[in-house]
């Protein structure tokens, strides 16, 4: 038995009929596979689903298809749904790190930030170096109270990336939560350093001066006076409406085909393919 497709429009329906060619239902749910990321990449997620959904009808183990359906239910906001799919990757293939990072963030976004830290372990003890990961799971031990912990984060995810101004904007919070204003303006001024442009550290290094009094600033080393200028200077034309970010996390992690056993098919053989299979519904 194998499988054709009926298309309709915007309606994908599988049909049983009899057929000695087996190869057809893995080449269909490859390409269906295709047409679902074009949907994707056109911000047509529901749509994307629906050939995402009867590629895996043709193939229950095409991770590319489960995963980027699971991209897809992440982008209309469906996170529990989204959540699931990464776990069928996951029975598949139980080291994809991108599954398990994705399913960490939803976890974030939804509040639950002890467990998201677990899934973040997951993808660290595969990667070490993942400094998204390592910016993630600090974030979370901030959130958590544990804003010591979340430094020793954001330290290791420096030292694999010195220039990674996420991380040392995160720090700089983290020490300011600490009260240690010296410290979190060096952070600050550190993002400076590196992005001259970045408002969100030029918005917390002018709060954090705020926050201190003048004998406190005047015995801040190594501080340059010209940022401090900068800042009020910001502040004076940006005065109203202004929100402060306390922390920036890392966002999850896009695929347009997840790994690299997907036959390489131009798009004219996927519509070829798709036309050449269509069928009127028994």
């Amino acid at each position: 038995m194998a499988i054709f497709l009926s298309v309709s429009n915007t309606h994908v329906q599988a049909q049983e009929s009899n057929s000695t060619n087996a190869t057809i239902p893995a080449n269909l749910s490859e390409n269906f596979t295709r047409q679902g990321i074009t949907f994707f990449n056109e911000g047509n997620y529901t749509e994307a689903i629906t050939y995402y959904d009867a590629a895996i009808k043709l193939n229950s183990t095409n991770t590319y298809a489960i995963y980027n359906k699971a991209l897809a239910l992440d982008h209309l906001g469906l996170l529990d749904e989204a959540m699931a799919n990464y776990g069928q990757v996951l029975k598949i293939m139980p080291n994809d790190t991108d599954s398990l990072y994705n399913i960490a963030y939803d976890l974030d976004s939804l509040g639950q930030y002890k467990e998201a830290t677990l899934y973040y372990d997951k993808v660290l003890a595969i990667t070490p170096d993942d400094t998204d990961s390592l910016n993630n799971k600090g974030i979370d031990l901030a959130r958590m109270g544990q804003p010591k912990d979340a430094i020793a984060y954001y330290e290791k995810a420096i030292a694999i990336n010195p220039e990674d101004t996420t991380a040392i904007y995160n720090e700089g919070v983290a020490w300011q939560t600490l009260g240690n204003h010296s410290e979190s303006i060096t952070y600050f001024q550190r993002v400076l350093d590196i992005d001259p442009s970045n408002i969100d550290a030029l918005n917390k290094l002018n709060l954090t001066y705020n926050n201190i009094n003048k004998t406190q600033i005047s015995t801040l080393q190594n501080i340059d006076k010209t940022s401090l200028v900068v800042v009020i200077g910001v502040f004076a034309t940006l005065a109203c409406g202004i929100i402060i970010i306390d922390r920036i996390s890392k966002t999850r992690k896009n695929s347009d085909l997840q790994g690299s056993q997907v036959v390489d098919q131009t798009n004219e053989d996927t519509e070829k393919d798709l036309q050449e299979n269509k069928e009127t519904e028994i």
